[in-house]
């Protein structure tokens, strides 16, 4: 009776049994820490230097340069930042630079965003920019 169950496909709209499902590899942006196409979360109490690290990130996807520990080079890309917090003028732009962003490849978002109302919006912005990386600071 068991192998009968193990041998029917479930009948259920969108389960599939692990079986049926082919395995793929992980697209890496920063080995082991950054996958394309994938959401990571930078959790920390205030201060600790969330900011700091997804905008060297920015800066290293925007020149295509390797993230710490990581040998690979890739294609420069362009990189969207919502940022509830801090200034696009005073904070995001010095701390790009001082990150060596390639500041031409990195677009601020201005506008007031509310999630996830309006994640077709955003989706829109992120296919308009050419943007492949989207930093949501804070995600809250």
């Amino acid at each position: 009776m068991a192998d009968d169950a193990a041998t029917e496909s479930s009948t259920q709209p969108g389960v599939l049994r692990a079986s049926d499902i082919p395995p793929t590899t992980v697209a890496w942006r920063w080995r082991g820490r950054l996958a394309r196409g994938k959401l990571t979360l930078l959790a920390g109490d205030p201060g600790s230097g969330k900011t700091t690290v997804a905008l060297y990130a920015v800066a290293s996807v925007t020149r295509g340069t390797p993230l710490p520990g990581d040998q690979v080079e890739y294609p420069a890309e362009d990189a969207l930042i919502v940022s509830a917090e801090d200034g696009a003028a005073d904070t995001l732009v010095p701390r790009l630079a001082a990150a060596g962003a390639d500041l031409h490849r990195v677009h601020v978002y201005t506008e007031p965003l509310s999630l996830p109302g309006e994640v077709d919006r955003l989706a829109s912005v992120m296919l308009s920019t050419r943007a492949t990386l989207l930093v949501l600071d804070p995600l809250s």
